[in-house]
């Protein structure tokens, strides 16, 4: 066997299982004809053959739409996954001190007219962290000052300060964003765990891993329950609802909290408070679940088959 016909048997995995054992061969002789004497595929021809390998997976060869509802799913997956892989780079560590006693460490003086400290950032806004080992505070509070003496109150304290409109400083594992909110000297300050170095190969990582494993998910739910398949509705309004009370929070959560030092890691922390965030996170995964279970009964023609 040539090395280009071993890549060629690597490429066709991404074909489904069944497929490669009914038609892997025949396959794999008309590619090596079309080769024409060549020792290995073209990139072209590579590529053609993933992504051919890949809409079989999905099945419904006649839908045009599986193919967006699939692809959509795969997003989704890869953001859960990539979320916890930032969440946990980024929050893992001791504890900090609370928010106000920075600003009044950092600002001596400052007027304080507003604070709201939480124990700690959880993930998707409803899992807990691994341990209390694992906590870090955030801070969000409202003082009466302008963003120059802020900034040089901070520099002088030992913070990296990048002053703009928004100043944006960090220190100690700490992330410092500060705002005007209006003209008469308001500022909002938030404090989060600054995003550490990892959670960027770690989101990533885990955000591919997460992808890959929703799509060849959906895309054997796809094919199972293609024109025939008498749960094939059902399936459909299950994943439906899934990919609904999925995206709806991350949308919102984007929207509201794209940007600053620890955005990374924050992108899915903001969304509603935990037990309606838990319950969209679990509505979601039994409807998800419930769809996979429906999409493991036979289409009609294995039935027929069977009790022939």
């Amino acid at each position: 066997m040539s090395d280009g016909d071993r890549l060629l048997r690597r490429l066709m995995i991404c074909y489904p299982r069944d497929y490669r054992r009914e038609r892997g061969e025949d396959l794999l002789a008309t590619m090596v004809q079309a080769a024409g004497g060549r020792t290995r595929p073209t990139a072209r021809e590579a590529l053609n053959l993933v992504a051919h390998g890949l809409r079989a997976r999905i099945g419904r060869p006649a839908s045009r739409t599986v193919v967006a509802w699939v692809l959509v799913a795969a997003v989704i997956g890869g953001l859960y996954a990539g979320s916890f892989g930032a969440w946990r780079t980024t929050y893992a560590g001791p504890g900090a001190p609370a928010g106000q006693v920075l600003i009044e460490e950092s600002v001596p003086g400052v007027e304080i007219s507003a604070v709201d400290t939480r124990d700690d950032r959880t993930l998707l806004g409803w899992v807990p962290p691994v341990s209390t080992a694992d906590r870090r505070p955030m801070a969000a509070l409202t003082v009466r000052t302008d963003l120059d003496s802020l900034a040089a109150g901070l520099r002088a304290d030992g913070w990296t300060v990048r002053s703009s409109e928004t100043v944006l400083a960090t220190r100690d594992g700490l992330a410092l964003t500060a705002t005007r909110t209006g003209t008469d000297g308001v500022t909002d300050v938030r404090i989060d765990a600054a995003t550490a170095w990892l959670a960027w190969p770690a989101g990533i990582a885990s955000g591919l891993l997460g992808g890959v494993l929703a799509f060849l998910a959906v895309a054997w739910a796809a094919r199972r329950t293609g024109p025939g398949h008498p749960m094939r509705v059902v399936v459909n309004v299950f994943f439906g609802i899934a990919m609904a009370v999925w995206w709806a929070p991350v949308l919102a959560g984007v929207s509201r909290r794209f940007g600053g030092e620890a955005w990374i890691a924050r992108v899915f922390q903001d969304w509603p408070s935990p037990p309606e965030a838990a319950m969209l996170g679990v509505v979601g995964a039994a409807a998800a679940l419930g769809g996979l279970a429906l999409a493991t009964i036979p289409p009609r023609a294995e039935q027929r088959r069977a009790g022939a």
